[in-house]
């Protein structure tokens, strides 16, 4: 089992043990980014090419593996919209 703060990879998601700290598992996905990008006609092409967006961290989100929080509020600000519209997480 890993220890505090340490990821264990399972079925395409990233758990992070939390347990001193929430008492189990905990996981932070970017289902919702797919779906506003969708719905804003931004496609990952673009966050590319027009925006500079690095193709690794797209990569890292398309696994649900942590990302920065600058490339988070990028996508923020090139999306318009909040952090909850492209985060979620699950406990």
């Amino acid at each position: 089992m890993a220890g505090a703060g340490e990821s264990v990879k399972q079925n395409t998601y990233v758990l992070y043990n939390t347990s001193k700290i929430l008492g189990g598992y905990a996981m932070i996905t970017y289902d919702k980014l797919w779906e506003t990008m969708r719905n804003k006609g931004i496609t990952q092409y673009r966050l590319i090419k027009e925006y500079n967006v690095s193709p690794g961290q797209i990569g890292r989100m398309k696994k649900n593996v942590h990302c920065s929080t600058r490339t988070l509020e990028k996508l923020c600000n090139i999306l318009d919209c909040n952090i909850e519209d492209i985060v979620e997480f699950r406990s």
